[in-house]
């Protein structure tokens, strides 16, 4: 039973993350005036590379510099 619950914690901060850089990637692309820019740098962006993506993330075009992100998630019922 560890196991699944273990492999379900996994999913769910797998989703998370997903869903993160879901938010970010789409206010960056919102906010760039060059939208065709903006979808090249994030798809040749190297995330493996800690100083760009750190570049990436405190550029003003990102969420990660503005109001905190407020999302609510639905409620769900055990029922």
């Amino acid at each position: 039973m560890s196991n699944s619950r273990h492999s379900s914690t996994q999913q769910t901060m797998g989703d998370l993350g997903y869903f993160m850089g879901y938010a970010i990637c789409k206010s960056y692309y919102e906010k760039a005036h060059d939208k065709k820019l903006a979808i090249k740098a994030i798809i040749e962006l190297d995330y493996a590379d800690l100083a760009a993506t750190k570049q990436f993330l405190e550029s003003r075009d990102t969420i990660c510099t503005t109001e905190p992100l407020i999302v609510k998630l639905p409620r769900y019922s055990d029922t």
